[in-house]
């Protein structure tokens, strides 16, 4: 049975989170971006076109830009960042240009420009084609 104190805690445990959620928006909004920096982010590890877009930058423009991989997996052989660690988060907020292959992360802000590399797109899902 529930009782009064448990819904009290639980109301108090959800309005805490929902504040750490705005705020962390707000926060996400305000954090300067590098213009000089791309992250690549692959879920779960490198994959495709955008693995060869990020080889191309590396060998053409890593003098201009900062160019970093970040992954839900770390792979062997690959110099990526996880997303859940400290480095990869902090890259991931400071970069100004996102190119991903899975859709646009949650924490984007408005100042940041993303390219997708899905995989195919559904047009026959929704009816195009």
């Amino acid at each position: 049975m529930i009782n009064k104190d448990h819904i009290k805690k639980l109301i108090r445990l959800f309005s805490q989170t929902f504040y750490i959620f705005l705020g962390s928006i707000f926060f996400f909004l305000f954090i300067p971006k590098n213009t000089n920096k791309i992250v690549f982010i692959s879920d779960p590890e490198h994959s495709g076109s955008s693995e060869h877009l990020y080889r191309y930058f590396l060998k053409k423009f890593n003098n201009i830009f900062t160019v970093v991989w970040i992954v839900r997996r770390k792979s062997l052989g690959y110099n990526d960042i996880s997303l859940l660690s400290l480095t990869g988060i902090l890259h991931a907020l400071t970069a100004k240009f996102i190119i991903s292959t899975h859709g646009p992360p949650f924490w984007k802000s408005k100042n940041q420009i993303e390219i997708e590399f899905w995989h195919g797109l559904p047009l026959k899902t929704i009816g195009l084609y």
